[in-house]
This record gives C-alpha cells, sequence and structure tokens, in this order.
C-alpha cells in the first residue's frame, strides 16, 4: 500500500482510506495490482514503524527501479523540447503538534505563513517534465530548525544521483570571478597599506608638533636672553621673531571667543575659558574662523 500511496500522488498514508475518492475502494485499481482488497491504513503504518533501516531502504531501491524508466523518458523529453533541465530543490515544512514528546528529532522552526512550531523540514528536489508538470526525485527528512542554505549541495546531489546527468561545470566562469574578486581584494589591500601610511604620517607630523611646542618656552628664553646681552632688537622676520609668531598661533589656536557681526567687520568677545578672558578684539576685514572639534581624540594603529 505505500507504493500505492506514493504511485497515486498521495501525502499521507491514511489518505488512501479517508480521502474524497478513496482508492481503496476502487475495485478495478485492486484488480490490476492482483489483489483481492486493501488492509487500513493504521495497520500498514504499524507494519511501517517496525520495519528495520535495512528494509526500509529495499523498498526505497524498488521505488527507484520503478520510477527509472519514466524518469529516463522524462529527462529525454525536457532535453528535446526545451534543451535544458530545470530543477526546484525547496525545503517544505512538516509541523507536527507543538506539544508532542513523540516524533523524535523533531525542532522548533519556520513552518510557513510566518509561524513558529514543531515539526521536520523535507528537503526536496523536483524536475520539470512536459508530462507531469513537476516530478519528484529526492525527499528528507530533517529537524524543523534546518535551513535551505544548508542543504543546498545535497539536493544537487540527489538530483545528480536520480537523473544520472551532471550539471555543465562552467569552470571557465569560476576561474574568472575567482580572478576579478582576487584583483578587487589586491586594490582594497593596497588602498588600506597608503590609508595607514597616511594615517602615520599624520602621526608623526603631530609628535614632531608637539616636541617643538614643549621645546618653545626654553628656547625662547635663550633667544630673548642672547638678544638682550647682545643689544639687538627682535625683527618680524629674525629666529626670535618667529618664535614670538608660533608661541603666539598655539595660545590663539587654544582660544575660544565669541563671533559678532559689525557693520566694518566683526567683534570677538573671549569666553571666561580663555587666556584673555573679559577682552575684546575688533577685526576690520573678513576672519577664517573653526568650530571647536575633536580632531583626533583617538588613533588606532
Amino acid at each position: 500500500m505505500r507504493i500505492l500511496t506514493i504511485l497515486s500522488g498521495l501525502e499521507h498514508l491514511q489518505e488512501l482510506n479517508t480521502a474524497a475518492e478513496p482508492i481503496v475502494k476502487d475495485g478495478a485499481v485492486a484488480k490490476a495490482w492482483l489483489q483481492p482488497g486493501w488492509a487500513h491504513h493504521s495497520g500498514v503504518s504499524r507494519t511501517l514503524t517496525a520495519l528495520t533501516q535495512d528494509q526500509a531502504e529495499q523498498i526505497v531501491q524498488v521505488l527507484e527501479q520503478l520510477e527509472k524508466p519514466i524518469l529516463d523518458r522524462e529527462v529525454m523529453l525536457a532535453l528535446a523540447s526545451q534543451g535544458e533541465l530545470v530543477l526546484d530543490g525547496a525545503l517544505t515544512a512538516r509541523p507536527v503538534s507543538d506539544t508532542s514528546t513523540s516524533y523524535p528529532e523533531a525542532a522548533y522552526g519556520h513552518m510557513g505563513s510566518n509561524q513558529l512550531g514543531l515539526g521536520y523540514q523535507a528537503a526536496q528536489v523536483c524536475m520539470r517534465t512536459p508530462t507531469y508538470g513537476r516530478l519528484l526525485l529526492s525527499s528528507s527528512l530533517h529537524p524543523g530548525d534546518r535551513v535551505s542554505m544548508a542543504q543546498t549541495a545535497a539536493l544537487v546531489h540527489a538530483a545528480v544521483a536520480r537523473i544520472g546527468m551532471r550539471p555543465l561545470r562552467r569552470t571557465d566562469l569560476l576561474t574568472q570571478r575567482l580572478e576579478a574578486q582576487v584583483k578587487l581584494r589586491q586594490e582594497q589591500e593596497a588602498r588600506f597599506e597608503e590609508s595607514q601610511q597616511a594615517v602615520q604620517r599624520v602621526l608623526d607630523q603631530i609628535a614632531e608638533a608637539d616636541r617643538q611646542l614643549q621645546a618653545h618656552p626654553a628656547q625662547l628664553a635663550q633667544l630673548e636672553a642672547e638678544y638682550l646681552a647682545a643689544g639687538r632688537k627682535a625683527r618680524p622676520f629674525s629666529r626670535l621673531g618667529k618664535l614670538h609668531t608660533q608661541q603666539q598661533v598655539k595660545v590663539g589656536a587654544h582660544t575660544s571667543a565669541w563671533v559678532a557681526g559689525q557693520e566694518q567687520g566683526c567683534l570677538l568677545k573671549f569666553t571666561d575659558h580663555s587666556v584673555f578672558a573679559g577682552r575684546s578684539l575688533s577685526v576690520s576685514k573678513s576672519v577664517a574662523i573653526q568650530l571647536a572639534l575633536p580632531f583626533a581624540r583617538k588613533v588606532q594603529t
């Protein structure tokens, strides 16, 4: 009866007795199978439950032998009419009662209609045929939490084993894709190395600037003493003048102020946190202002 169920396209064994038009009540079918009648599906189910793994595999082999002439014919027809074989593979949910504890290896997973539940996933692969539309090639049961991506290779191997043909291996296209990916990765690694070098140059410049700023007070004091001893005046472009300018830039860069527009220019009002707190500076021309932004709080290399 199990073979009859499969050949009839029924999903469950009990449908032989409970379908709208039960096959077991069709005397012509029983006569064609040289059977006086059919047993009830419950008794057949108990018999199948008692089968060993070897006995179950023997039944599968018999079914595959019966289907092979039909399958070979459909493969040839599909190639003749379509020029190719189209296979469909997917996981089909097989839910069971969420409160059941008697189903072995059942697990919670996606059971369709955006619902989670206890059950299985049937990994099935079908072939599109001119005669039957879709012909089932393989079906295997897995726990309900199995995902389709993990079954792709297994479905392909199952289909190849049934139809006896392998898909065209386009190794030339695969080689081109691999070469393109290798080239892309090399370009990305080169850009990353350039970025790392640029970051390191900035870090070196910051370190050098800090070193020079830390040395400014000592150099400034030494030059002022030398200029005073020699009776020289500090010119704008002399060494002492340049050090004064650099020191003023350092102080000004760390000075906060509010900027107010005027008819003749801008008015800088230094804040309480500035070294010039309480003072104002009128600028007759337009000025460039940089907001206080955290340029580089932390740099990781």
